[in-house]
């Protein structure tokens, strides 16, 4: 009876791999966390990338990291000339939002089984550093997003919207003493 002998590893290599699984595995729980917000913010916002809509930020982070799944969901829905489920304001966003909590979660338990079983291999630590770098700019999407909501409610007090819409009206000085 051969039994096949399993290396094991010291005490200390045990300890960094457990150090690097635990940082890899609070970092994609930032990132779902982060998606999580965003897609908050994209269910409350208009869901669109102009100037107008301070939401943009935060469905433009749901897009960048949802767009692989994404990809090969279009694709198959090409190849099999499905139509397009019915079209509402929040439709794209739930599947855009599930896409991406389902792609992150699938993205951290195959690392992490992958981290786990080849020790000897960079792929956790560089999928952690590609985590983290996804996981600062989705905080600084949301960053921008509130810094733009800040501004659009009224960091400007000599600007006034007459309409939704329309380009702002520039008030003079003694125009704006008028006004206020």
């Amino acid at each position: 009876m051969a039994e096949k002998f399993k290396k094991r590893l010291s005490r200390r290599a045990q300890e960094r791999l457990n150090r690097a699984l635990r940082t890899f595995d609070l970092t994609i729980l930032g990132i779902i966390v982060v998606a999580a917000v965003c897609a908050v913010i994209s269910f409350r916002g208009t869901n669109l990338i102009n100037g107008y809509a301070s939401s943009g930020f935060a469905y433009w982070f749901l897009v960048v990291v949802g767009s692989p799944p994404m990809l090969l969901i279009n694709l198959f829905r090409t190849m099999r000339q499905m139509d397009i489920p019915a079209q509402g304001r929040y439709t794209e966003l739930y599947l855009l939002s599930t896409v991406v909590f389902v792609w992150v979660t699938a993205l951290w338990l195959t690392i992490r089984i992958l981290g786990k079983r080849n020790t000897k291999s960079q792929l956790l630590h560089i999928a952690t550093r590609v985590a983290q770098i996804i996981l600062f700019w989705g905080v600084f999407q949301i960053c921008c997003w509130a810094i733009t909501v800040g501004w659009n409610r009224g960091g400007n007090r000599f600007c006034r919207h007459d309409r939704v819409g329309q380009p702002k009206t520039e008030l003079t000085a003694p125009a704006a003493r008028k006004h206020k």
